[in-house]
């Protein structure tokens, strides 16, 4: 539920967990990463038609549009491209 985008609260209420602690324990004995609160970039963006309907149904829009990206990133050994126009380190197909 976390990893679809789900808030902690939200999992709570749907679970009968009473605390937002033992969700996250619960969350670090499954090595589930903990999504970031901080926001660092906001876009306005539009969805085609045949996807909108899988974003429409998420709980969180952002956190399963984030996740989303990362998987492909991984998948398709994505790199970031600088502004000088080098590729960062970190992910990516090393040849």
């Amino acid at each position: 539920m976390y990893i679809a985008g789900s808030t902690i609260k939200n999992i709570m209420d749907k679970t009968g967990i009473r605390s937002e602690q033992t969700v996250y324990r619960i969350l670090d004995d499954l090595k589930i990463a903990r999504r970031s609160k901080f926001c660092p970039l906001k876009k306005t963006i539009s969805f085609e038609e045949d996807v909108a309907p899988y974003v429409e149904k998420a709980e969180n829009a952002s956190a399963f549009v984030c996740e989303c990206i990362r998987e492909a990133v991984k998948k398709y050994h994505l790199r970031e491209t600088n502004s000088d126009g080098s590729q960062s380190q970190g992910a990516g197909k090393t040849d």
